[in-house]
């Protein structure tokens, strides 16, 4: 018996993949799906360094206490926020450290200490008008187009005190500059991340602050 025409056409053979062919083509689907998560992280972590760059501080001026009895022990009041001008959502503040310094704001009558040695004896001519440190943590975010709310009372170092008083009734808190450093960490991608943001007050603008002081056993509260 004779096929049919449609019979005695010739069979299309369905075409079958080798399993090297098949690795092949897992392996490139892999390949430009690394691609592709590592491209979304290398954008976010760009928006994540351009949105920490952003932040600025927002302060009032600063307030000085020397015989306040609530806290017991002279401080300064630092009143500000940490702006987050950008529509970044992925900022998260875990410690702040304030440093405080003063100066006269013509420059013509600094506000100096000499940093004793670990004996207390007077060691080489090593100065700083650091007046005050303190470290609290945080441990929040900083929204988009929001602030968070950073006021912190800092206090005075014990032998800037009595300095202090005096500097400040000759410069009447009129020619006087103070200085606020604020050290913000955060996390990143690349592990703890720290910015560093210092502001002269009480006009709020944007410096580099004085050094700090060079012995750490200085750091006491105000008596």
């Amino acid at each position: 018996m004779k096929e049919s025409p449609a019979e005695q056409a010739p069979r299309q053979l369905t075409p079958q993949l080798s399993r090297k062919q098949l690795a092949a083509i897992v392996y490139v689907a892999i390949a430009l799906l690394a691609v592709v998560i590592v491209s979304a992280e290398t954008y976010r972590n760009t928006l994540w360094f351009s949105a920490v760059n952003s932040l600025y501080l927002k302060t009032a001026n600063p307030t000085f206490h020397f015989e306040n009895q609530s806290l017991g022990y002279p401080f300064v009041r630092i009143t500000a926020t940490l702006q987050n001008p950008t529509q970044f959502n992925g900022i998260q503040v875990n410690y702040i450290v304030y440093q405080l310094f003063v100066d006269s704001s013509s420059h013509n009558e600094s506000f100096l200490i000499r940093a004793p040695d670990v004996k207390g004896q007077l060691s080489v001519p090593e100065a700083s008008s650091e007046i005050g440190v303190y470290g609290f943590a945080v441990q929040q975010s900083v929204l988009p187009m929001k602030s968070l709310n950073i006021t912190a009372n800092v206090p005075l170092l014990a032998d800037a005190v009595d300095p202090l008083k005096s500097f400040i009734q000759t410069h009447n808190q009129s020619n006087m500059a103070t200085y606020v450093e604020a050290r913000v960490y955060m996390n990143s991608v690349y592990g703890a991340f720290v910015n560093d943001l210092c502001y002269e007050e009480p006009s709020n603008v944007s410096t580099v602050c004085p050094g700090i002081r060079p012995v750490p056993n200085l750091r006491t509260f105000g008596g």
